[in-house]
């Protein structure tokens, strides 16, 4: 099937043909954090607008094919955008038809919380030579998508986190982690405050709390940012 086709999406504009100018934005106020635009055909006139707290994403058979910055209008006829240069040189005439799947990614924070699913079983040396103490811990991160178009790990799991979803939420993303959060913090929990117990009582560390998290803090980094995270 070549790319210049009439495609049988065309149907659904008016008089079923495409029209010379197509808008593409982000077509109504959703608490989606994701959203596949119901669209995938677009023309030489068409206009891209991307509001300041988002990324869009364009997808063209299966694979990652650009990324569109927040707070600009972008024309698929002039050359303000590589990938929008790319876009326009495989069109031909004003409705020329280029398939592409179109994501509009909110880049506004969003709250991720966690918990300890069970307590925590470390050894507080402060107490004594390793007494067994049970503790639990509770927090949240503060994340926002901020997709890197250079970074192939990322790119990655976008494809795999989005599948054949057409949206993804602020309830898809604390699910996501929830479980792979819990789990790495209550190994990482315990070992540091193991090693705080040999100095300190771990009742010390309500107190030290910003300190903590500092300290914790690099360990995922990395899970968020190969999720498009920061």
């Amino acid at each position: 099937m070549g790319l210049f086709h009439r495609n049988e999406n065309e149907a659904n504009f008016a008089g079923g043909s495409k029209n010379v100018m197509e808008s593409i934005q982000r077509q109504n106020d959703t608490d989606d954090l994701i959203r596949l635009d119901s669209r995938q055909d677009y023309n030489t006139k068409s206009i891209i607008d991307v509001a300041p707290n988002e990324q869009v994403i364009l997808i063209r058979n299966g694979a990652f094919y650009g990324l569109l910055p927040g707070g600009n209008r972008y024309e698929v006829e002039t050359d303000n955008i590589p990938v929008i240069s790319k876009i326009r040189n495989m069109l031909s005439g004003g409705v020329s038809t280029f398939s592409c799947q179109v994501y509009h990614v909110k880049t506004s924070i969003q709250e991720v919380l966690w918990g300890t699913a069970s307590p925590i079983e470390l050894e507080d040396h402060h107490l004594g030579d390793g007494i067994p103490t049970l503790v639990r811990g509770a927090g949240k991160f503060l994340v926002r998508f901020n997709i890197d178009e250079d970074d192939e790990a990322c790119k990655k799991t976008f494809m795999l986190l989005m599948g054949d979803k057409s949206s993804f939420t602020g309830s898809d993303l604390s699910i996501l982690f929830r479980a792979k959060i819990s789990q790495k913090i209550s190994s990482l929990i315990g070992k540091r405050l193991e090693e705080r117990s040999k100095s300190r009582s771990i009742n010390a560390i309500s107190s030290q709390l910003e300190d903590f998290a500092e300290e914790i803090n690099p360990f995922f980094k990395e899970l968020f940012v190969t999720y498009g995270l920061e």
